[in-house]
């Protein structure tokens, strides 16, 4: 392990992970005096965002609506945020349902979000989310390398409803981080399997004909789930930081080798870029 690596790997176990919101908001050198836990998750009020404007910064703030549905890193904390509005299905099914289907929509969000630490913008903070040129030389050339892959993978798919092509360019760090983090969960499902089920495979759902490695991409497939307008398809790829949704799913999993055993696409089909597939981690 070159030293650049051990840096990274110092970074990934720096990241913190906040989930549904934080104590810290409970503090009262945070909150004025007499405030209560009812209080706390009331962001609201307009008082809250001055008491904020006048403390000092927090490391480990939360400056996120609970009720949110979305997930977020912080490259200037190297935190990743969850708040409660992401735990509900279709994201998080509970135990009640195959896991397979929490670890390929939940678990590809925490992939996703961790991948950002580490994309063309986050990698330019250090563990303690500094402004830092902490990569190597080499280790920066051939990152960018990489990354001319996955430009012009994701530049040649056409949205009809948009009328025009993605922009390869400006949606590269959440192309990175969709197709880090759909890996990530895909292999942490198989270490769940093998871990706390000694390899044996969940129980299959009921009249449906699809294995668990297939519900995982169906679930992550499932909450890209969207419909646009012409006006919104067109200002999406104009100035949004993320490929139309389609795209999202299909770049990722067209990319995976284990999206592709699980259906079995021929080689350089659509859905199977053989060896044109692009990765950076």
């Amino acid at each position: 392990m070159d030293a650049c690596l051990r840096a990274h790997n110092r970074r990934l176990k720096a990241s913190r992970t906040s989930w549904s919101w934080e104590r810290w908001q409970q503090s009262q050198q945070i909150l004025p005096a007499g405030a209560s836990r009812t209080e706390v998750v009331d962001y609201l009020q307009p008082g809250w965002y001055a008491v904020l404007l006048a403390a000092a910064a927090v490391a480990v703030a939360w400056f996120t609506n609970p009720t949110t549905v979305n997930a977020f890193y912080s490259a200037s904390t190297n935190q990743i945020r969850f708040p409660a509005g992401e735990l509900q299905k279709p994201f998080f099914w509970g135990t009640e349902y195959p896991r397979s289907l929490s670890y390929g929509a939940i678990g590809v969000i925490v992939g996703h979000e961790f991948t950002h630490g580490f994309d063309n913008n986050g990698r330019k903070y250090d563990k303690n989310g500094n402004l830092d040129p902490w990569w190597s030389t080499d280790s920066e050339e051939k990152f960018k390398e990489k990354t001319k892959c996955m430009i012009n993978q994701y530049s040649n798919y056409y949205w009809k409803k948009a009328g025009l092509n993605v922009k390869g360019k400006r949606t590269l760090g959440e192309n990175i981080a969709d197709n880090g983090g759909l890996r990530e969960a895909f292999r942490a499902y198989r270490k769940w399997i093998n871990d706390k089920r000694q390899g044996v495979e969940e129980p299959l759902l009921p009249s449906i004909a699809f294995t668990n490695n297939q519900l995982f991409f169906l679930s992550y497939a499932h909450v890209r789930c969207n419909s646009y307008r012409p006006e919104a398809a067109r200002e999406q790829v104009q100035i949004g930081a993320h490929s139309p949704p389609q795209f999202r799913v299909n770049g990722a999993v067209s990319n995976f080798e284990e999206f592709q055993k699980a259906f079995n696409c021929p080689p350089n089909s659509t859905m199977n870029r053989g060896v044109d597939s692009c990765r950076l981690w």
